[in-house]
């Protein structure tokens, strides 16, 4: 009867998601509460491993095999549902992962961080330190990021609306990856970057069994995002990574001078894992570690052809 109670309110919430826009314009503080409880009743209805095959049935067509995975969406979505080590729950969190890359290559990678804090009300109140320019980030979640360009234009009332939307909000909720379960909410700040450009080029190095075998190349992120994927020798390979992110071939980017070091951490980084994505920035010729993803897109790539989902599972099943 409970259950029945719920998957009703659930429905009526269905109901509302196609007034999102107006409610999430109008009534932002609403709109973050529908979210968390959304998911929230998702979890209570929908268990973990169904969940993720029906996901991935409406993105392909059809069940992922998860017992002996082909596809990289399908290898991804076994590592959604396979319980993390404690190791890797560290690396998750955007804070503690810290300490793992400067006990593995130094703390000269990492990007200077202005604080570390529980709640917004120890963030407000070091508001003053910070500089003009800086980041904050959700240590427990994935994209959950604010990149303030000018304090002082700042908006705080919204700022608090959504930082503490972030505290209250389990990301494994979201797509039920389980690396993201038990972490701490908490919100780090750190130094803002960016290149000669004005931009800022994210090299995301993918290592299997601790030896990288291609590159995503985020340029444009504010702007006229692009994606493109390289192999560890920088030519280009011609694959539309992510459907949010287009490819252009035409466009082609710099081998960057920093790749030897990158290739060399991303090595070292990624040696006591079966699978990771390595992320780095590179700043005025000085590479900066950016994280490490062990469920990059959360096994729902759409926009890879059936050959490449193969072709990039191999990967994973040695054949490279």
């Amino acid at each position: 009867m409970v259950l029945n109670g719920l998957k009703r309110i659930l429905k009526k919430l269905k109901v509302l998601s196609k007034y999102k826009n107006i409610i999430k314009t109008n009534f932002f503080s609403l709109y973050l509460l529908y979210k968390r409880i959304t998911m929230y009743l998702n979890k209570l209805l929908i268990a973990d491993r169904k969940y993720v095959e029906l996901k991935f049935f409406k993105n392909f067509g059809t069940k992922p095999n998860l017992e002996q995975p082909m596809r990289y969406n399908e290898h991804i979505s076994k590592i959604l549902l396979t319980q993390p080590t404690e190791l890797i729950v560290k690396c998750v969190d955007k804070y503690d992962v810290r300490n793992y890359v400067n006990t593995k290559i130094g703390g000269n990678v990492l990007n200077e961080l202005y604080g570390l804090f529980n709640n917004f009300k120890e963030l407000e109140s070091n508001w003053i330190r910070f500089p003009s320019k800086f980041v904050i980030k959700a240590t427990h979640g994935c994209g959950w990021n604010f990149i303030c360009k000018n304090k002082d234009r700042a908006n705080t009332k919204e700022l608090k609306i959504l930082l503490n939307h972030w505290l209250r909000s389990n990301f494994y909720y979201s797509q039920r990856e389980l690396v993201y379960k038990n972490l701490k909410p908490r919100l780090l700040v750190e130094r803002y970057l960016e290149d000669d450009t004005g931009g800022l080029k994210d090299y995301k190095v993918h290592c299997f069994n601790g030896e990288p075998k291609f590159i995503n190349v985020i340029v444009d992120r504010f702007s006229n995002m692009k994606l493109n994927t390289y192999d560890i020798n920088w030519n280009f390979i011609n694959v539309s990574f992510d459907n949010h992110y287009p490819n252009d071939q035409n466009w082609q980017i710099s081998k960057p001078s920093k790749l030897e070091d990158i290739l060399n951490y991303s090595r070292i980084l990624s040696k006591d894992f079966n699978y990771v994505r390595v992320d780095f920035y590179i700043v005025e010729d000085k590479v900066y570690f950016g994280e490490l993803t062990f469920t990059p897109g959360n096994g729902a790539y759409t926009s890879f052809t059936e050959k490449d989902d193969y072709y990039f599972g191999n990967f994973f099943n040695n054949d490279f």
